[in-house]
């Protein structure tokens, strides 16, 4: 009876034992259906999230790398924060070996993240259990608008060689930076750059502007080294081409207290016309004078 008793709880033993290497030989994934079972199953590794830690308004980047030795693309492939899942885009690579990535901007706070991709064999989960932390972000400075010009949005500037841009205050932040570029949050034309303390407005001067080019100015705020997500402008675009004025008159000879018509017109391929400026002259023997309608 002992013998048979100790036969039993060595067995116990063993099928625990070999249920233990199981779960240590598998630690990412879930092996489903498979009709070949030569396959290796789908692989999420090297998940991540950039910056790690940031400021509110600031967009944050998750990131994970996928592998599946089939070369089949994942069904699914989701990182899941704070308990939403949202869906991922594949960034560089193939679908079957790539980074896929997610961006979103993030409330202030400590988070947590995890991800999951399935193909039709396997599930795989980035970590294998619990979450990953962060990022982690700051409450930042909120900078509510800029403006191309010194006072209201322009749209249009005669300027070859001047830019300027004015933006509201922004209380919370250590200092500013400002850039200007040809696309927007682009810094080509002048590279980031910490405004004047204090100030709402900055004039750039002795730059090349190019007709028919738009100029985009970006800002961010600066807090304890960390720094925001830029906003930008809706744009300035150079218009160096005057435009092309058109004047058809009434009559060469005119009668007395006769009225004369007189049609005129304008064309401009970027800005448009703003207004017209007439100016007439009358003949008072031997006197001319000039007037404005």
């Amino acid at each position: 009876m002992r013998a048979l008793v100790r036969m039993a709880v060595t067995s116990i033993r063993r099928a625990v034992l070999l249920i233990a290497m199981v779960m240590v030989m598998i630690p990412a994934l879930l092996i489903l259906n498979c009709t070949n079972q030569d396959d290796i199953p789908c692989v999420l590794d090297e998940g991540a999230v950039d910056p790690a830690l940031g400021l509110s308004g600031c967009l944050f980047a998750f990131t994970v790398h996928y592998y599946d030795s089939n070369e089949e693309a994942p069904l699914t492939i989701q990182v899941h924060v704070d308990g939403v899942a949202f869906d991922m885009e594949l960034h560089s690579g193939a679908p079957w070996d790539g980074v896929y990535t997610y961006e979103a901007v993030m409330d202030s706070g400590t988070h947590e993240y995890f991800f999951v991709a399935s193909d039709a064999c396997c599930e795989a989960r980035d970590p294998y259990r619990g979450p990953y932390t962060g990022p982690r972000v700051v409450e930042g400075a909120t900078i509510a608008w800029v403006n191309d010009g010194l006072g209201e949005d322009e749209d249009w500037t005669g300027s070859e060689s001047e830019l300027s841009a004015n933006w509201a205050e922004t209380p919370g932040a250590d200092t500013l930076e400002y850039s200007v570029g040809t696309d927007p949050g682009l810094a080509d034309i002048m590279g980031w750059t910490q405004a004047p303390g204090g100030e709402t407005h900055v004039t750039l001067d002795g730059i090349t502007l190019v007709h028919g080019t738009t100029y985009y100015f970006s800002l961010r705020a600066v807090l304890e080294g960390l720094r925001s997500g830029p906003v930008t402008s809706d744009g300035i675009t150079a218009d160096h081409v005057p435009p092309q004025s058109s004047m058809v008159p009434g009559y060469d000879v005119v009668h007395l207290n006769q009225p004369v018509t007189i049609e005129w017109g304008g064309e401009d391929d970027l800005s448009g016309i703003a207004y017209y400026d007439i100016q007439y002259s009358t003949l008072d023997c031997c006197a001319r004078s000039w007037g404005n309608w």
